[in-house]
Order: structure tokens, then C-alpha cells, then sequence
């Protein structure tokens, strides 16, 4: 589901606080590839795996928000 966010304020909070994490995903995200395939995400060499979804789930458990 998808829908616009008019509040600049709200908007902006979305993007820092869900987007920014999500788009670090190195370990669980898919890559399209030039030919349509996918391909899953690796970390690369002494990178730390991140999870975008797991990274979320902590950070709101401990209660951070930019609100």
C-alpha cells in the first residue's frame, strides 16, 4: 500500500527513521540486475551483515524516534 505523505515533517521522519535503514540492507535485500533477474545481497568482505527489517524492529524496541 502506498500512499503521499504531505506533511513535510512527517514526511521527512518517514524517509530518516524507515527508508534511510532499509536501503543499508546488505544482507536480506534483492538486486535487480540489468537483465530483470534478481540477486540476493551480500555483505562485502569485513562489512557487518545488516537486516533492514531486524535493524527496525530494534531500533523502535528501544524506543528511538525522531518524533
Amino acid at each position: 500500500v502506498a500512499f503521499p505523505i504531505k506533511d513535510p515533517k512527517l514526511k521527512q521522519r518517514v524517509i530518516n527513521e524507515g527508508l534511510m535503514i532499509l536501503l543499508k540492507d546488505n544482507a536480506s535485500a534483492w538486486l535487480m540486475k540489468a537483465d530483470g533477474s534478481y540477486v540476493k545481497s551480500k555483505p562485502r568482505i569485513n562489512q557487518a551483515p545488516i537486516v533492514g527489517q531486524l535493524e527496525l524492529l530494534k531500533k523502535f524496541a528501544r524506543g528511538e524516534n525522531a518524533g
